[in-house]
């Protein structure tokens, strides 16, 4: 090769090389702006994160101060009503058997006094 020969080629690859750096340079700034959207939307996503988050704990601080123990006093009152029932039929069944055998024995003993 002779040395025009090689001016021209080598002034050919820094046009060449020139035309990429360029390419590279208009990509990059064009792509500026969807990376700072990219960014945008992560921090977005990042706050929104944070406000669930925050959520999740007032919703935990709500069912634990104010909703578990509503649900505390309806199961308790659940099982006094059972017990109050299960008293009740108790004292009932007492009651009748108390009345049977007052009625049998008035009964006896209206047949003892009648049977003179």
């Amino acid at each position: 090769m002779s040395e025009p020969e090689t001016q021209r080629l080598l002034g050919a690859l820094d046009a060449r090389l020139s035309s990429i750096e360029d390419t590279l340079r208009t990509a990059n700034n064009d792509s500026r702006g969807s990376r700072a959207a990219v960014y945008d939307a992560l921090r977005e996503i990042r706050e929104d994160a944070q406000d669930t988050r925050h959520r999740v704990a007032q919703l935990e601080q709500i069912m634990t101060s104010d909703v578990q123990p509503v649900i505390k006093g309806v199961r308790d009152w659940r099982s006094r009503a059972i017990g109050a029932a299960f008293v009740l039929g108790f004292i009932g069944s007492a009651l009748i058997f108390l009345i049977t055998s007052t009625k049998d024995m008035v009964i006896a003993a209206w047949q003892a006094l009648t049977a003179k």
